[in-house]
């Protein structure tokens, strides 16, 4: 797979970018079903979150709008 490519380039707007392995900035912690239903909107944010303040506002502010 292209890695500059984004992921899902049929939908109406980019969603997810894969990118090489590096240092994460921040992570949340919780089980794949808990971390799925809080990024599609039917769940609370699991608890854990840490790491670059920043990136984890970014991360929520984007979950805020939706994903197509």
């Amino acid at each position: 797979m292209d890695r500059d490519r984004t992921v899902r380039e049929g939908y109406d707007e980019p969603g997810v970018r894969m990118v090489d392995a590096g240092t994460p900035a921040a992570f949340l912690d919780g089980t794949t079903d808990e971390l799925a239903r809080w990024l599609w909107g039917r769940g609370p944010e699991p608890e854990g979150g840490r790491g670059d303040e920043l990136v984890l506002r970014a991360l929520r502010e984007d979950r805020s709008v939706g994903i197509n």
